[in-house]
């Protein structure tokens, strides 16, 4: 029987700092309420509710919600680690700054996001928490 996920999280599986963000949420998903895969993955086109301009140009995370809601870019970060245990849930007041102020920040740095590093090679997930992924995707 297949394991029903929660929330998945969908990362550029080649960016270095998608990496380090799904590291640091797997860490703190006391709850185990996260799963993870690479934009790129032909899976991730399978969900029909995802914006496909999104699964295009990688710079963006998205969260595809338990509830079925898709959230893209600030949205998605906030609700995600404002979803992990200890004080983590204080950052969703960060949801009371308008989107126009959030994303324009969010997509400036998700522009540079390759001057800390990007692989050749979509990133293989580590063996103790291939759990937690989504089949061929990153962890």
């Amino acid at each position: 029987m297949e394991h029903v996920y929660r929330n998945i999280v969908f990362v550029d599986g080649y960016c270095m700092v998608c990496h380090w963000l799904v590291l640091f949420i797997a860490k703190r998903d006391k709850h185990d309420i996260f799963r993870f895969a690479a934009i790129q993955d032909q899976q991730a086109e399978s969900f029909e509710d995802i914006n496909p301009v999104y699964l295009k140009e990688t710079s963006t995370v998205i969260l595809k919600a338990a509830d079925g809601k898709v959230y893209y870019h600030s949205d998605a970060v906030i609700r995600i680690v404002s979803s992990l245990s200890g004080l983590w849930p204080v950052l969703k007041l960060l949801l009371l700054v308008p989107r126009f102020i959030r994303d324009p920040l969010y997509k400036l740095f998700a522009r540079t996001r390759y001057v800390f590093g990007k692989k050749n090679t979509c990133i293989i997930p580590k063996k103790d928490k291939t759990h937690r992924i989504k089949k061929g995707s990153v962890n």
